[in-house]
C-alpha cells in the first residue's frame, strides 16, 4: 500500500496530462495536431514523469502498468485502435522508470 501512495502524485500527473492533451486532440481534430499530440507530447510527458518517479523511488513495473491503465479510457473517448497506444505508453513509462532507476542508484 505504501508503494501505491508513493505513485499517486506521479500517476495523477500522468492522468492530468493524458486527459488535457486528449481534450486538445478532440478540440483540434486535424491529423497533424493529433499526430503531434499522440506521438510526441503525451509520450514525452509520460517519459519525463516516469523518469522523475524512477529517480525518487527506483524501478517499479507496477507503475508502468498503472500508467497504461490510466490511458485505457481513451479507447472509449477517441477510437478503438487506441489499445496500441496503451501498450506504447506502458513501454515508455517502463523505459523512463528504468532510466530514473539508474540515477536513483547513483544518488544513494
Amino acid at each position: 500500500m505504501k508503494k501505491v501512495k508513493e505513485m499517486l502524485p506521479f500517476l495523477a500527473a500522468n492522468a492530468i496530462s493524458y486527459f488535457i492533451f486528449l481534450s486538445l486532440l478532440l478540440l483540434f481534430g486535424d491529423v497533424v495536431s493529433g499526430g503531434i499530440i499522440m506521438f510526441v507530447l503525451i509520450p514525452l510527458l509520460c517519459l519525463v514523469i516516469a523518469i522523475a518517479y524512477g529517480i525518487n523511488y527506483s524501478l517499479n513495473v507496477f507503475y508502468a502498468v498503472l500508467a497504461a491503465v490510466l490511458f485505457a479510457p481513451s479507447m472509449l473517448i477517441v477510437e478503438k485502435y487506441m489499445w496500441v497506444f496503451v501498450l506504447g505508453y506502458a513501454i515508455v513509462a517502463l523505459t523512463g522508470n528504468a532510466i530514473g532507476m539508474i540515477y536513483h542508484k547513483r544518488n544513494i
